[in-house]
């Protein structure tokens, strides 16, 4: 199992996209980890997992800091 993680881990870093941990994605939006976290749990943001830890492209944080519109009546 060990060994999975570690070639995952390869994999991504030699990948040209740039993923971020919970720690990265929470300063860059402003909000705690354990608001990322949580919002992880509920699956209420779009994340990857590799191994046991959650990991974020630039791609889905900009989702979540993109404001969706409200329709007003």
């Amino acid at each position: 199992k060990l060994n999975t993680i570690n070639t995952c881990w390869r994999k991504i870093k030699n990948m040209e996209k740039k993923y971020f941990s919970v720690k990265e994605t929470a300063e860059q939006l402003g909000l705690s980890e354990n608001t990322i976290r949580m919002w992880c749990s509920l699956k209420k943001i779009p994340f990857m997992k590799v191994g046991r830890t959650v990991r974020f492209t630039q791609e889905q944080i900009d989702s979540i800091a993109t404001p969706v519109k409200t329709v007003t009546y």
